[in-house]
């Protein structure tokens, strides 16, 4: 089930690359690679289990936040950050489950569900990209400062 997800996940990645601009494609990298490095954890350790920190994906998931960060402080649109605050929560997640090892239901809500609130976003800000370059032409991708 999760490889179909991880290849429909792909194939809207792909799409993306296609159609987007530099934060679009930055943005769509990272969740792509995200994916991947996940693919590979799980075949070298098996399933996620949700009874203790999971140290691979606090790693992978810190990455991504790392680097949402940098492309939502340089990117000249607003949606890069939002991917950045879902990022945060999957943090948190990790460090709450440090703090209260028994909450398995709220580490996997918390590291599970925002990297799909994360796609949704970055296919609605590339749908707003297409737009706004039909309604207005080339833009910046970037800020000059």
């Amino acid at each position: 089930m999760y490889l179909l997800f991880a290849i429909g996940i792909l194939g809207v990645g792909l799409i993306i690359l296609r159609l987007g601009a530099g934060p679009e494609k930055a943005v769509a990298l990272v969740i792509i690679g995200s994916i991947l490095l996940d693919l590979v954890y799980h075949s070298a350790i098996g399933l996620a289990r949700y009874e203790t920190v999971d140290i691979g994906h606090a790693a992978i998931d810190f990455l991504g936040f790392t680097l949402f960060l940098a492309v939502g402080l340089r990117a000249n649109r607003f949606w890069p950050l939002l991917c950045c605050a879902m990022q945060l929560i999957t943090i948190f997640g990790h460090i709450s489950m440090l703090i209260e090892s028994g909450a398995m239901g709220a580490y996997w809500l918390m590291t599970a569900i925002p990297p799909q609130g994360e796609i949704i976003v970055l296919v609605a800000g590339t749908i707003a990209h297409v737009l706004r370059q039909q309604r207005i032409g080339r833009y910046r991708d970037w800020r000059l400062n």
